[in-house]
């Protein structure tokens, strides 16, 4: 080791966080690298340190290895070597395999366990799956390691993903940004700030314990002291939002529209109303003399925020213009309903297995990959073991060492042999009644059903419950937690007071800071020169002052915004507590859904309204007097809500009507159609000319899992000819194309569908039908206006249940057609029939 790495060394040592050259770990497994020698053996002599935390080592100017923190010394490669010659050197090394090589370079000529990042951008979940990928390989043996190739364009998305990495390994957040701390790479950063933005983001998601997730509707946008480009004044606005690169919201101000407010000092937009979920990206750009500047982009994840008011600077944000100092991009956020959040659900060794075999680039071994599937092991397991080319020897030893791990579940109970499409059965043409989009499904009894609304005498709805389902569908949000007053009392004899508060953070550990031997200093403080400049009289008056400012936090100061915003709005339509009911009543076709959402905001809840009528009336703000006035029209309050269920529900329950109408129709025609059976009789039998006739194979399969027709598909022989086009000339398929391009129509529309998610949608809607049922009963005079409604609710639920239950029951049949396990989506079942359809299609107009 040469002097200037052992004094590395001494540097580094009590830091903890490492950040250095590669230790001797490096050399126990990859010895000290040299052009003219190689070491074709990694070896493990090393001593862990701390399994728990994360070491990555610096080898050239790209090249970066991450693995376990290990007590040793350090070395590092020759800088005379070039980035090639290192690649090629660590493929060579790894004879036994233990390491991935992830890289967002998709021509790379090596071809050993590469791991190609598509698309690396602002996107969390892009950021899970590699992350989670990387904890995955690291667990599953000591001497595994990841070695990361940084693209320098991307270097800012690499710094987050190095942050991303280091959340998920130590469950901890570093107090710096990890690839800034590398000397050479100092400079490359821009924007700092973005990357520890996104550091709490994602850890924000990595800690979210509750199964759902907000929606968030972005309402309004605030930017202040913006820079001035030449010839601004004749400047077109355009103000984009993207989710995956894609536009979904386009703002300008062409036709002068009433969304942006412009000056020299300030762009506002407002009643934007665009529901954001997950990454976006919101840009603003000038047109000038018809080309577009791109002023500054600001990537956000939604999941981090909550309802309310927030600022950010200059700093904050993407750009390559010079800003002023006193920049600031204020967005208003609204909550509108909560998802499931599925973000992180696979943070297990077999969902980083999947997200391995998504990503490598190496060849698929199909040998070990059928006969691992032969031997029922899971597809998942059986695919990696084919792209990692293992030996049969090293397949039993790795699923061992899941095994060890406590995953047993990997292999099916059934052997293969007496699995999926047996096309000499008679059991499968049972026929089962289809229904066109027409039909109806009637209600039992239905007279009984429904007999007396007003008095509530009507049929129950219950949930749709599945066993992988929570039965919990709607939560209910916490109680709103009020700041308490201050209290002046011990404060009233104090003659003068400062004029303000000087904003010192309190240090939380005293015995390890600066502050321990600080020491006494002869010095005096001139008080009254103090008092002269810094103090004002604590006069009664002053006292009252004080009280009134701190009075107007009655109501939580970011919810009485929001209440400002809805009051705006409703004076627009001149609605006000003395007109509302009237207007409702005779009026209510001119009341939309942003005016109902407006009116629900200023009702105060129950919490708001103790404190508003317990408060002097006099002290409280304009909007508080209003609030206050609307919580006295108890009525009004119903109607609304009702109301807003009754526009919610129309949005939803036809779309959901057509879309399992859509899937039922596609069920259907899986269940029976007699030309797909005809393609699956031909593929078997090839399958079995290859494996069995021409093949050591001592039997012929009865079968096979639909997703096997990928590797068909793909298959080549000599000359690179397709079995796919051999297939193709062994039957005219004309007829059939035609009829499967008939039989599933619906495809590509119901492909895009989480067909789970009904069941979420139906129950919510359920749930909002038996609150309005409740607040029905209380109403007073305004019966009759929604009795009608809610018993064509009652009426459109039940319909709706049943035609979930009997798309399921169709789904049933089709997983035990293709003997796929329940848990399989069924999403999976139809992209491989729209492959399918797709390439036959193209190869025919051909």
């Amino acid at each position: 080791m040469n002097n200037n790495s052992k004094k590395i060394i001494n540097d580094l040592e009590d830091k903890k966080i490492y950040i250095n050259y590669p230790s001797s770990a490096i050399l126990e497994k990859i010895k000290k690298f040299s052009i003219k020698t190689e070491v074709n053996k990694f070896k493990i002599t090393g001593k862990i340190e701390c399994k728990e935390s994360l070491n990555i080592w610096k080898i050239f100017d790209k090249i970066f290895i991450i693995g376990p923190v290990w007590d040793s010394d350090t070395e590092y490669f020759s800088y005379k070597n070039s980035l090639n010659s290192v690649k090629k050197y660590l493929e060579n090394v790894s004879k036994n395999q233990d390491f991935l090589y992830f890289t967002t370079n998709e021509n790379i000529k090596l071809e050993k366990n590469i791991l190609i990042i598509k698309n690396l951008d602002f996107d969390c979940i892009l950021y899970n799956k590699v992350s989670s990928s990387i904890q995955t390989w690291l667990d599953l043996k000591d001497n595994h390691i990841v070695i990361i190739e940084l693209d320098y364009d991307k270097l800012h998305h690499f710094a987050i993903l190095i942050e991303c990495i280091q959340i998920k390994m130590t469950k901890s957040l570093s107090s710096k940004i990890i690839l800034q701390e590398i000397g050479c790479l100092s400079s490359f950063f821009k924007n700092l700030n973005t990357v520890e933005r996104y550091k709490r983001y994602f850890q924000n998601l990595v800690n979210k314990k509750p199964e759902e997730a907000e929606i968030l509707k972005l309402h309004q946008v605030i930017i202040s002291n913006y820079p001035k480009l030449e010839n601004f004044n004749d400047a077109t606005i355009h103000f984009y939002i993207y989710k995956n690169k894609k536009i979904i919201k386009l703002i300008n101000n062409k036709d002068g529209g009433e969304l942006i407010y412009k000056d020299n000092f300030y762009i506002v937009l407002t009643d934007i109303n665009c529901e954001l979920s997950g990454d976006s990206t919101l840009c603003l750009k000038f047109e000038i003399d018809n080309q577009e500047n791109t002023i500054f982009e600001f990537p956000l994840n939604i999941f981090y925020y909550k309802q309310g008011l927030y600022r950010y600077k200059k700093e904050d944000i993407m750009t390559i213009y010079n800003f002023p100092n006193d920049f600031k991009l204020d967005l208003v956020f609204l909550d509108t309903h909560k998802i499931e959040n599925k973000i992180f659900t696979e943070n297990n060794l077999i969902g980083g297995i999947k997200n391995i075999n998504e990503m490598i680039k190496n060849k698929m071994n199909e040998e070990i990959y059928m006969k691992l599937s032969d031997q029922g092991f899971d597809k998942i397991i059986s695919t990696f073991c084919g792209l990692m080319n293992y030996t049969e020897e090293e397949s039993k030893n790795f699923i061992n060492l899941l095994e060890i791990k406590g995953y047993r579940k990997i292999t099916n109970v059934k052997p293969f042999k007496n699995t999926i499409l047996d096309f000499n059965s008679e059991i499968r043409s049972t026929k089962i009644e289809t229904f066109n989009k027409n039909s109806t499904i009637q209600v039992e009894n239905k007279e009984g059903f429904y007999r007396n609304i007003q008095n509530r005498e009507y049929k129950i709805i219950d949930f749709i419950i599945d066993e992988d389902y929570p039965k919990e569908i709607i939560k209910i949000k916490p109680k709103i937690k009020f700041k308490k007053k201050t209290d002046f009392k011990n404060k009233e004899d104090l003659t003068y007071k400062s004029i303000r508060h000087l904003h010192l953070v309190p240090i939380t550990n005293k015995d390890e800071s600066i502050f321990k031997d600080l020491g006494t200093v002869n010095y005096e403080l001139d008080i009254e020169k103090f008092k002269k400049f810094f103090c004002v009289l604590n006069s009664k008056s002053n006292l009252e002052a004080k009280s009134k400012s701190h009075n107007n936090m009655t109501i939580d100061p970011k919810r009485l915004f929001l209440v400002s915003l809805a009051l705006k709005h409703l004076s627009k339509k001149n609605i006000n507590p003395e007109n509302i009911y009237e207007m409702l009543k005779t009026k209510s076709k001119d009341i939309y859904i942003q005016d109902l959402l407006c009116l629900e905001k200023v009702f105060p809840t129950y919490e708001e309204t103790y404190l508003l009528v317990t408060s002097d009336y006099n002290k409280l703000v304009l909007e508080e007097k209003i609030m206050l006035q609307y919580s006295k029209l108890v009525e009004v309050k119903k109607i609304v809500k009702i109301s807003l269920f009754e526009q919610k529900f129309f949005d939803e329950i036809f779309l959901l009507e057509d879309l399992l109408e859509k899937f039922k129709f596609t069920f259907d025609k899986l269940i029976e159609s007699q030309d797909l059976k005809i393609i699956l009789r031909i593929f078997l039998d090839i399958g079995n000319l290859i494996n069995h006739d021409f093949s050591t194979r001592s039997r012929k399969i009865s079968g096979f899992k639909l997703s096997s027709l990928n590797l068909f598909l793909e298959y080549k022989g000599k000359e690179d000819f397709s079995l796919f086009q051999y297939f193709m000339e062994c039957y005219d398929f004309t007829e059939i194309i035609i009829n499967l391009q008939k039989d599933f129509k619906y495809l590509n529309i119901i492909r895009k569908e989480e067909y789970k998610k009904f069941k979420d949608k139906i129950n919510y809607l359920i749930e909002k039908y038996k609150e309005n049922l409740e607040i029905f009963s209380t109403l007073k005079n305004d019966k009759n206006t929604f009795s009608n409604f809610l018993f064509f609710v009652s009426e459109k639920l039940e319909d709706i249940k049943n035609k979930y239950e009997e798309c399921r029951k169709r789904l049933n049949i089709i997983k035990k057609m293709f003997d796929e396990g329940d848990q399989k989506n069924i999403n999976e079942i139809l992209d491989v029939i729209e492959h399918l359809i797709t390439k036959m299609k193209k190869y025919n107009q051909n």
